[in-house]
Order: C-alpha cells, then structure tokens, then sequence
C-alpha cells in the first residue's frame, strides 16, 4: 500500500495551532488599547476569529483533499466496479503511473455519503506478464490490446469494468511492458 499523505493531516493541525496562537495576540492587542474594556471585547473578538480561522482552513483542506481525489479519479486507465449489495460498492482506479486509488463504501447507507466523497486508499499497480497487472494480490485485471477487451476478477470472480481509456493503457504498457 502507498502512504496515504498524513502529511496533509499534520499540516491541517500546524495550520489550527497556529491560528490558536495568533488569535491571543487579539486580546492582547486590545488590552494594550483600551484596557479592561478593550480585553474583553478582545477575548470575544477572539472567540469568532478562532471560530473563523479553524472552519476556514478545515473547508480548505476538505476541498484540497477532494481536489486530489478528483484528479486521480480522471487519471484513471481502467475503472473497476464491485458491488456487493444495493449501496456497499468499491471502484478501483488504476493509473498509469503504477498507482490506484481505492475507493469504498461498506456503511450500506446511502445517506452517510457526503457529495461523492467517501473513503479511500492507495495501492501499488504491478504488471504480472505482458498483458496482465495485479492490485493488492486480489484484483487481476487482463487486458488485450488487440482486440481491445479488459477483464478484471477479484479472487476468480469476475467484476465490472466501467471506464477504459485505450491510449493510457497503451502508453501504460508501451512503458512498462516487458
């Protein structure tokens, strides 16, 4: 599995401290104005800031991270559905670039799903032989370039394929391909 960017989480919790530590600076900045009555006014001014500031930069990392997930979604070669029931359902895309981005839904509720952002990982996409890749030792997808047919199976079973882009998966094993 690829590391998922944690980084990204760390930053969002830099980003909350440090609007902590300048929004005392607000009171402060008050108390040294008008004193008593400018501290208090100031403590409140604080309060919305802070209420602010951390909503601000949640919303912004909320639309980073869906804008990340968006452009791995488009960058897809293949797209692979498993549905097991009417809403638990997992995609699999597979990049060009060795990468897929796993996307699940296993709550079976379809009203937990906020704006078609649900949960996520990253895996590795290796080529087996010249015409086959593999994804997490459980998804095979088998492609044929001549005649232009892709199936994928998870454990013998066979899934759908949604999506294919040809010339990403021919410059895919233009590549790579042994």
């Amino acid at each position: 599995m690829i590391e998922q960017g944690y980084g990204a989480y760390m930053a969002l919790i830099m980003s909350i401290i440090a609007i902590v530590v300048i929004s005392n600076f607000i009171p402060l900045f008050g108390f040294l104005h008008k004193r008593w009555k400018g501290l208090a006014w100031g403590c409140l001014a604080q309060l919305f800031a802070l209420t602010l500031g951390c909503v601000l930069v949640v919303f912004l990392f909320h639309k980073l991270l869906r804008s990340d997930v968006n452009k791995k979604r488009e960058a897809a070669m293949v797209t692979v559905k498993k549905e097991a029931t009417d809403h638990n359902w997992e995609f699999w895309y597979l990049k060009p670039d060795e990468e897929c981005l796993y996307e699940y839904n296993k709550t079976g509720n379809k009203d937990l799903l906020f704006l078609d952002f649900h949960d996520f990982q990253l895996y590795d996409v290796l080529l087996v032989d010249s015409n086959k890749v593999c994804v997490d030792d459980k998804i095979f997808v088998s492609f044929d370039l001549k005649g232009h047919k892709v199936s994928a199976t998870e454990f013998d079973e066979p899934l759908e394929i949604v999506h294919i882009d040809w010339d990403k998966v021919s410059e895919y094993f233009k590549t790579y391909g042994r």
